[in-house]
């Protein structure tokens, strides 16, 4: 029962003060109310003492038991002040005549408290500061505030160096126990008003790699061009792979599964970025929107051939092989009825308009577009992306069974490339040249030429008979239909005839254009008209 009349349940984990009987008092939080101080009480015996502060902030936590003496000695005293304390005490009983002290101590002091040992010095002072503090500086601070400072000798002691300062801490200080503590006394001392204000120093910002950089070059001409961002997660369903006709045995097959998926249409890491950009497209048609071009960034996964054992993975090894690619898609409308313009959807030339901004503003030259067959994409309006005989990608119509089983009722065009292949092909200096000192001239050719000869084909020929006086080839006309056979289409081009070194005549311009001409009916079987 302590002094407040409460009846306390202790533990053997609680300090006591007692005798051989019982136990007198809760140590360092209350007393006992049978030892209390009556009216007829004689003899008193002094008691003081240190206890350790965890010991006793658990006991008055447990106990719901707060007191001044509790307070105390949960924040920590000097155990040198304990015999102060007791003649203290002793001392003021006699003066205001309560009682007689009698003669004779018994100390129980087990283990000395030794006093702290910090090393510092005044250069680590003065960089934490952020002013310059001298070692005497140091010392008379700390000195006034009760330490004991000396000079270590580097000499003599291998772990000090030649300016180090020894600072013996006061055991009543107990709450300074590192060497910023001392940083934050000698700064009491020495005055906060006398440090100057200064402007935080943070690291420096770092750069882009260069695959950010042309990363973020791309995302900015496809957007110019008129696409929009979109951001999906990199997950594909296991029907996805029907879906798109992938066959057998196909590598975009072996896509890695996700150990707890979310959803079983999320539970592949996806090995294309057609499913993502697909259902983008669906999405935004079903919501009301007429035209859709969206292009994304992202990463697509394959397994490493360390994959099936999973025990041969070190620290910062991964199962995946990650691969960067660039996605466009399109769909519907590209212009709206407006009354000075008529309404067309998008066709494969729009994608393909697409890769040459992309191309042309990223540098890249000597893109050869080579007529492909692959089963997600439309026979026949499809094209491998290649360079220096390396396919880059695909471009092409969406296959319309393909498109079907994503819910999209309008004709869909893509482009996929490897973009890391294609960093491979950038132009790290650009050549110019001067302006053209002599004028051009143009010519159109405009034929009919089967549905099987690739129109890229048709360029290349005019370029390869025309030499260096072809400027450039512009295919500005396609038009299939009545009364264009069936199998066949009409195109038209413009082209671009100059010399660097002269002007050119008639008769040199027509020369080389009727070269062309019967170039283009002997090796292509085209119809000119």
């Amino acid at each position: 029962v302590t002094l407040d009349g409460a009846e306390r349940e202790l533990d053997p984990e609680m300090l006591v003060i007692a005798d051989p009987g019982s136990a007198l008092a809760v140590a360092g939080v209350m007393g006992g109310l049978h030892t209390e101080i009556e009216e007829d009480t004689s003899n008193v015996l002094l008691e003081s003492a240190n206890f350790a502060r965890q010991s006793i902030w658990r006991t008055s936590r447990v106990l719901k038991l707060r007191s001044e003496a509790s307070s105390r000695f949960e924040k920590g005293l000097d155990p040198e002040t304990v015999p102060l304390a007791l003649d203290r005490a002793g001392h003021l009983l006699e003066a205001i005549g309560a009682g007689i002290a009698g003669s004779g101590i018994v100390d129980v002091y087990p283990s000395v408290a030794a006093p702290g040992i910090i090393t510092t010095n005044a250069a680590r002072i003065s960089k934490r500061l952020g002013v310059g503090v001298s070692a005497d500086d140091v010392a008379d601070s700390l000195t006034r505030l009760g330490f004991s400072v000396s000079v270590g000798d580097g000499k003599s002691k291998g772990e000090l160096e030649a300016d180090s300062l020894v600072v013996e801490v006061p055991t009543f200080r107990g709450d300074v126990e590192e060497e910023i503590d001392l940083v934050e006394e000698v700064a009491r001392m020495w005055g906060y008003d006398k440090i100057p204000m200064t402007v935080p120093s943070g690291a420096h910002a770092g750069g882009y790699t260069y695959e950010q950089k042309r990363a973020m070059q791309a995302r900015t001409l496809l957007a110019g061009a008129g696409a929009s961002e979109a951001l999906t997660v990199p997950f594909m369903s296991p029907g996805d792979f029907d879906m798109l006709r992938i066959a057998q045995g196909d590598p975009r097959r072996d896509a890695i599964r996700i150990s707890n998926p979310m959803v079983e249409e999320q539970s592949y890491l996806r090995t294309t970025m057609m499913p993502s950009m697909l259902a983008a497209i669906r999405t935004n048609i079903n919501r009301g929107n007429k035209g859709v071009c969206l292009f994304e960034l992202g990463k697509v996964y394959f397994p490493s051939d360390k994959l099936k054992d999973r025990r041969k993975f070190g620290r910062g090894e991964h199962p995946a092989v990650e691969r960067m690619v660039l996605a466009c898609g399109m769909a519907g409308a590209y212009m709206s009825r407006i009354w000075h313009t008529r309404e067309r959807s998008y066709d494969f030339y729009d994608a393909r308009g697409m890769l040459e901004a992309l191309f042309e503003g990223m540098d890249v030259c000597g893109i050869d577009y080579v007529q492909t067959v692959r089963p997600s994409f439309h026979p026949g309006r499809t094209a491998a992306v290649a360079l220096g005989g390396r396919e880059l990608g695909v471009v092409g119509e969406i296959h319309p069974d393909v498109a079907a089983s994503y819910g999209i009722t309008e004709r869909a065009y893509m482009f996929e490339l490897d973009f890391s292949e294609l960093l491979l092909a950038v132009g790290e200096a650009k050549s110019y040249e001067p302006l053209p000192r002599h004028p051009a001239v143009e010519r159109d050719v405009a034929m009919i030429l089967p549905l099987t000869v690739p129109v890229a084909r048709v360029a290349e020929l005019i370029r390869e008979t025309g030499g260096e006086l072809v400027r450039s080839v512009v295919l500005f006309d396609v038009y299939e239909g009545s009364p264009v056979p069936e199998d066949k289409r009409s195109v038209a081009f413009s082209i671009t005839y100059r010399a660097h070194d002269r002007t050119l005549t008639d008769e040199e311009v027509n020369s080389v254009n009727n070269a062309v001409r019967q170039a283009l009916e002997d090796k292509l079987g085209a119809i000119l008209r």
